[in-house]
């Protein structure tokens, strides 16, 4: 027998764990934090590596491969979404491979660097959505937490990680830093001068405003992994995307 459900009871999120509780708040939120302090306190040792391609394509591949071969592997797998989603599985990427054969096979720089300016936003777009997403599911992954009383805080972490990543974007233009995102040299757009030193304030109140959020709705629940696990994610997006940092030297 079925019983009839009632509307008047919250809703509770019932996202699965990645690994562990714990283990999920960590490679979530706290080791993208640990990985920004070495690399701005090992000036010297990241200054060094950053001269050797050979040695950075290596921490690339050591640091993005799995990466890349979970979101694969999540997406494709068994269980994934492309089936659902043919147009994003497809035949996005089978025009992308398109472009890209044609923009090689074609003489000069002009549509590569076309293609940069689009990955550029491409890449801003990818972490935002990892920031939002990690942040949204380490909120929902006990079960213990209704929807409906998390609206806030997922209206926070939408507002949050989209104004951090536009302030990122528009310093990396107004700092002349673009040439350091994707190694091609990509023209900075004439973005508005007068923004520049109002960049790090918006950027630091919208991580205030975040934080703030975070810890009434932890507060409400009282469960201090709540707000951890919802304010670690966005914390690391701003350290790596803040305007005071965009344009350091070190950056790998």
């Amino acid at each position: 027998m079925t019983l009839p459900v009632n509307p008047r009871e919250p809703t509770l999120l019932r996202l699965p764990l990645l690994v562990g509780a714990s283990a999920d708040l960590f490679l979530i939120g706290l080791l993208s934090l640990i990985a920004f302090f070495v690399v701005h306190s090992q000036i010297n040792f990241f200054t060094k590596l950053n001269a050797r391609p050979d040695l950075i394509l290596g921490l690339n591949a050591l640091v993005s491969y799995p990466h890349i071969i979970a979101s694969f592997a999540l997406f494709y797998g068994r269980r994934g979404n492309a089936k659902g989603s043919p147009f994003t599985a497809w035949i996005i990427p089978a025009v992308l491979v398109g472009i890209l054969i044609f923009s090689v096979l074609t003489p000069g720089l002009g549509t590569l660097l076309f293609l940069g300016q689009i990955g550029m936003l491409y890449f801003f777009w990818h972490f935002l959505m990892q920031a939002m997403g990690s942040t949204l599911w380490l909120a929902g992954a006990s079960g213990k937490f209704p929807h409906e009383r998390l609206r806030p805080l997922k209206f926070s972490t939408w507002v949050s990680a989209f104004g951090i990543g536009l302030v990122g974007w528009a310093a990396l233009h107004l700092y002349g830093a673009t040439e350091n995102v994707l190694s091609l040299p990509l023209e900075a757009l004439p973005l508005p001068t007068f923004l520049l030193p109002w960049l790090p304030w918006i950027s630091a109140t919208l991580l205030v405003n975040h934080a703030i959020t975070s810890a009434r709705v932890a507060w409400r629940f009282r469960s201090f992994r709540l707000f951890f696990g919802c304010f670690l994610p966005i914390l690391a997006l701003y350290l790596w995307f803040a305007p005071q940092w965009v344009n350091s030297p070190y950056r790998i």
